[in-house]
């Protein structure tokens, strides 16, 4: 019956005797193509079924691109988020393995502890967690106030907690980790409290010292009473007083006993900020700062700040950030500055180098780029996903280039029908994801909406002679919602974050309790 419907689907109805009901129906009589076709379109279990009727058909089985072709089929059916690069490193016995039991040989692989699984395995439209931990009130002891934003450190063993207030703040270092009873543990390493707004914005490790995290702080002082309504009010006309700086802290998490250790703070003024004003890691000497007309860039080993005006500046944008060019990523349009050689202090407006517009919400109307810093030595990647026509285009800055190079658009496929409906949970806004293979994943953590997951999987853009060639040049696209609500109803979420490394989300509650999703097995995470 399913090799009926396989078959049906394939081949043009005189190839089935339609034309003469006479003699029995021989697969092999069909041409090589054709039975290949049939048997990498079968379920896994034919396969195996048909390889032992003869040596020709247990031949073609044998071939590892049929395999490959059956174990990604089996997966985009599953909605399993699985780079392209985790099934081509797999022997023709793996893929067989994982398209019988897809979701027993991940899990297998995350309890040998194999780097190679995927830990985002089991990615359905409502993911929901393996695990929960709902943890005492961490943030709400006498003094403390509730907090407003939660990071957490790439690979999920440290959580960043951020109280923030209009004349203190708080910042605190936890470790999560796995006890034997399978409870989360959530020592708390290091404690900064800051007089005045202190805002987390972004942190790093850095290269030559692993063991140490770096953070940026935004802060802003308050010199009187009256600034407290207009703490980050966009409009200097309203008579704010406050100061804006950026401080930069450091904390050994492999110390005895870790602190935060101040780097250094601005001494100049900074532009005028905005509500979600931020700071993001340029290099390992830069940080950039997004304000409400201008962006501010301070090279913090100088102590040397460089300010530019902004084009029609509509928050929130993003800022890269490559050696002497800005990529200004806006919701209307992608632009790049080119700063003049030895440049400093206020630039004033530049013309832009080069400008793609989005056609006023024509056909490109997303943008996503690396949520990571660019190296100083590798080209800057983004992609424009066009809704109405369904592609997608990588652009590429080279190193020294002032503008992009624009490849090839490639088709977009869906990762199931569900993903097709017009619901749009993207968002207007540029979107800077995370890389696992070959796949570029999207979190949507907005606490008024149904926070989820967008991902493209990119696959693998060289060309072949093979069947997966027009696999290969298309992208799947595909999202999911986090169903933490469920699970905790009525909690009042504070704040929240996703490690999309191992599948972690962590959130607060009004009533300062720390809730840990697992959407993963953590086995292989927790030491």
């Amino acid at each position: 019956m399913v090799f009926g419907k396989l078959i049906s689907s394939v081949l043009p109805l005189r190839w089935l005797g339609a034309e003469n009901d006479q003699g029995p129906f021989r697969l092999l009589d069909l041409p090589q193509d054709i039975v290949e076709r049939v048997i990498g379109l079968a379920l896994p279990l034919d396969i195996v079924s048909l390889r032992k009727t003869c040596k020709a058909l247990s031949s073609l089985s044998a071939k590892q691109w049929i395999w490959l072709e059956v174990a990604t089929t089996i997966a985009e059916e599953r909605d399993m988020l699985l780079p392209q690069s985790f099934f081509n490193s797999m022997s023709i016995r793996d893929l067989e393995n994982f398209a019988c039991a897809p979701f027993i040989y991940v899990h297998r692989l995350q309890l040998a502890g194999r780097g190679e699984a995927p830990i985002t395995a089991a990615l359905k439209f409502q993911l929901r967690p393996r695990r929960l931990h709902s943890l005492p009130k961490l943030f709400l002891h006498a003094g403390h106030n509730p907090v407003t934003n939660l990071t957490l450190v790439s690979g999920g063993q440290y959580l960043l907690a951020n109280s923030e207030a209009l004349t203190n703040s708080t910042i605190r270092l936890l470790r999560l980790f796995n006890s034997t009873e399978g409870a989360i543990q959530t020592p708390e390493l290091a404690v900064l409290s800051l007089q005045g707004n202190h805002r987390l914005s972004d942190h790093w490790t850095l290269r030559q010292r692993r063991g140490v995290l770096r953070i940026v702080v935004l802060e802003r002082i308050l010199r009187s009473a009256v600034d407290i309504p207009v703490l980050w009010e966009t409009n200097s006309e309203f008579g704010a007083t406050s100061e804006s700086r950026i401080a930069i802290f450091d904390v050994d998490t492999t110390a005895a006993q870790p602190e935060f250790a101040l780097v250094a703070r601005t001494s100049e003024q900074l532009p005028v900020p905005f509500e979600r004003s931020a700071v993001s890691h340029c290099d390992e000497d830069r940080v950039v700062f997004c304000g409400a007309r201008a962006i501010a860039i301070w090279d913090f080993t100088r102590d040397s700040v460089l300010t530019l005006d902004l084009e029609n500046p509509s928050p929130p944008y993003t800022i890269k950030v490559l050696q002497n060019r800005v990529v200004y990523f806006h919701c209307l349009f992608v632009a790049v500055y080119l700063l003049p050689d030895n440049a400093s202090g206020h630039l004033g407006l530049l013309t832009p180098t080069y400008k793609l517009p989005h056609h006023q919400w024509g056909n490109i109307t997303y943008v996503f780029f690396s949520s990571a810093p660019p190296t100083s030595n590798e080209p800057l990647f983004y992609h424009t996903y066009a809704r109405k026509s369904k592609t997608i285009r990588t652009y590429e800055l080279p190193l020294g280039a002032s503008a992009p190079i624009s490849h090839s658009p490639r088709a977009v496929r869906y990762a199931s029908e569900e993903n097709r409906s017009s619901h749009d949970p993207w968002g207007i806004h540029p979107a800077p994801y995370t890389t696992i293979g070959n796949t570029h994943v999207v979190a949507r953590l907005e606490i008024s909406t149904s926070p989820g997951i967008v991902w493209l999987d990119m696959g693998n853009a060289s060309s072949t002679n093979g069947p997966l060639e027009r696999r290969r040049s298309s992208v799947s696209i595909g999202y999911a919602n986090l169903s933490l609500w469920e699970s905790f109803p009525n909690m009042g979420i504070q704040a929240m974050t996703f490690d999309t490394a191992t599948g972690r989300a962590c959130a607060t509650d009004i009533f300062g309790h720390l809730h840990v999703a697992d959407y993963a097995d953590q086995t292989s995470v927790s030491r």
